[in-house]
């Protein structure tokens, strides 16, 4: 059955379609990614997956309780009592133990009989401004600057200097002399194939945003809508980029070429009957592995600002730790149908625009 037969109705009376057919579809996902959150603000965003307390902001917040404690000194059985029962009651005891233990790793804190006091690195650490703030500060770019011209053709976050070229924009660019520590100088030459890293200006789309389009829609969380594509089949789940990665890695197994979006999850070589099966497979694989484990996520939610400090094995634990793996078993038990959406019809060409959000 296709969705616009239910939809159709409820669809063309959205002031925001309204608008659309006069202005044209240009833009046109961010205007209904507005109005679905207006609308849904007046009415209330559900549960949604669980939001884990920042292990890397633990750092932060020891060296500041030692920092106004008599003699700037604790036990761990002292952290647990502040931290875990009075400031953050879903921060349990074992994830306070293990950040003492990382800390002194770090050289952070010093322990000498289960007492816990700031080492040389950690004074450094409450005398500068990191103390007071726990969002990442503002990376530092490099400005890369055509030669010939004067005109920053980019900022980037980091490129490799081992190479002498670079590419951006598809043009290739021979690597000059560094100005100042901000400033580097090029000129178009050659066929460099390296690429800088850009710092990302913004975090993915989220679960609110997603069920507040859905709800705009008026599709409910029991039905998956699609529209095809060649041989691929692009599935809305409406759970935001964070759940949609978890659940395209877990696909990957049998999809290779399953790829995530904040809103959708596209898939290749699907057949329209095997998408919820698939998505319950995928998502009862969490129950034995954590799709976050390998999971590149600092671009998609917010790990803290002292995340990059922290041990191999402690940002995977952080990053493990925001795998919902119960809400969206929930969340695909409820699945009762996937129906196909035209993608030319107005819904339709939305969906495609939302698509690559």
């Amino acid at each position: 059955m296709a969705v616009s037969d239910f939809l159709e109705d409820t669809v063309s009376q959205l002031p925001a379609l309204q608008l659309l057919q006069k202005v044209g579809y240009r833009d046109s996902a961010s205007k209904i990614i507005f109005e679905a959150l207006i609308v849904q603000a007046s009415i209330g965003i559900p549960s949604g997956p669980r939001i884990p307390f920042r292990r890397s902001v633990l750092i932060q917040q020891v060296l500041a309780y030692l920092q106004q404690v008599e003699k700037n000194r604790r036990t761990a059985k002292q952290f647990k009592a502040t931290f875990c029962e009075e400031q953050h009651p879903q921060l349990r005891g074992k994830e306070v133990d293990h950040m003492l233990s990382e800390m002194v790793s770090l050289k952070i804190l010093d322990e000498k009989n289960g007492i816990y006091q700031p080492a040389a690195k950690g004074w450094e650490f409450i005398e500068s401004p990191r103390i007071f703030s726990n969002l990442a500060p503002t990376p530092v770019e490099t400005s890369i600057v055509d030669a010939d011209t004067g005109r920053v053709i980019a900022r980037v976050n980091s490129l490799d200097h081992n190479s002498n070229g670079v590419r951006i924009a598809g043009k290739s660019y021979k690597l000059l002399r560094a100005e100042n520590s901000k400033r580097l100088l090029v000129r178009i030459d050659g066929s460099h194939p390296v690429t800088p890293l850009y710092d990302r200006r913004s975090i993915s789309y989220a679960f609110d945003v997603g069920v507040a389009i859905a709800s705009l829609f008026d599709i409910p969380n029991t039905r998956i809508v699609y529209f095809r594509s060649g041989d691929s089949m692009t599935v809305f789940t409406w759970l935001g980029k964070l759940q949609n990665v978890a659940i395209a890695k877990s696909l990957k197994k049998s999809f290779p070429n399953a790829e995530a979006s904040s809103f959708s999850i596209r898939i290749s070589k699907i057949s329209a009957d095997s998408i919820i099966p698939a998505l319950h497979l995928a998502i009862d694989q969490f129950s034995t592995s954590n799709p976050f484990s390998t999971a590149q996520i600092g671009g998609i939610v917010d790990l803290g600002p002292n995340f990059s400090i922290l041990s191999p094995e402690m940002k995977k634990r952080s990053s493990e730790d925001w795998l919902d793996a119960v809400f969206l078993k929930n969340w695909c038990e409820h699945l009762q149908s996937a129906d196909e959406v035209s993608s030319t019809d107005e819904l339709g060409k939305l969906l495609i625009q939302l698509a690559v959000r």
